[in-house]
């Protein structure tokens, strides 16, 4: 899963190339590396970290969970 830094920019581009303005992306994307970031994940690690996929009410509840390596 990509960076949500770089999932922005990309849209930011996308969107540019069509004539709309920047939007702030907020989707399931987003979302799981939020929970990822917030459960301790480390995007500058080169050890090749987990990262988590959480099911949907993980916001709440993060008994469902899927890891995979990244």
């Amino acid at each position: 899963m990509p960076a949500t830094k770089t999932l922005q920019n990309t849209s930011d581009l996308l969107r540019a190339s069509l004539g709309k303005p920047k939007e702030p992306l907020n989707n399931f994307n987003v979302q799981q590396n939020k929970l990822n970031t917030k459960n301790g994940f480390d995007w500058d690690s080169g050890n090749n970290p987990v990262y988590t996929v959480y099911d949907n009410n993980a916001a709440s509840d993060n008994a469902n969970a899927t890891q995979t390596n990244n």
